[in-house]
Order: C-alpha cells, then structure tokens, then sequence
C-alpha cells in the first residue's frame, strides 16, 4: 500500500487515501504473506539451467508472536 495526504504537499492534516500497488500474497503465491519488513533484488542463479532472471527478496518477521512466522520469500521476476 501507498498512502498520500492529498492537496497537502506532504504536510497538513486530512484524509489519508491509500491505493493497493501490489497483491504480495498473490505475487507470492500464499495469502499468508506476514509482517513484511524489507525487500531487496538479487541476481537470479539457478542451479541446472541458464535462466538468469533477477529475484526479490521479501522478508517477514514474527513480531514475537506464536501466531506469526518469519520467512524469507524468493520471488523470480520475468
């Protein structure tokens, strides 16, 4: 999600719209997805083939919680 204070130029009180501008859980392929917590691209060596296709990495965190996981996702970008 994206937020954005609208016609405030970044400062100023209001109501805040949020637009979706990436479905991690379909991306991912789980609707799980967790407390994400940082993203970050790497090269894309698969061992056996010649695909090098870049990743992204997505990690998530527990937040110290039994009810949470933290995992980290490879997601192969085409």
């Amino acid at each position: 999600w994206r937020t954005t204070l609208p016609g405030t130029g970044g400062a100023g009180t209001g109501v805040l719209k949020r637009e979706l501008v990436a479905d991690l859980g379909a991306l991912i392929g789980h609707s799980d997805v967790g407390n994400t917590e940082a993203m970050a691209w790497a090269p894309g060596r698969h061992p056996g083939t010649t695909d090098e296709l870049p990743e992204l990495l997505i990690a998530t965190d527990d937040n110290f919680s039994d009810g949470q996981r933290g995992v980290l996702h490879r997601v192969r970008v085409r």
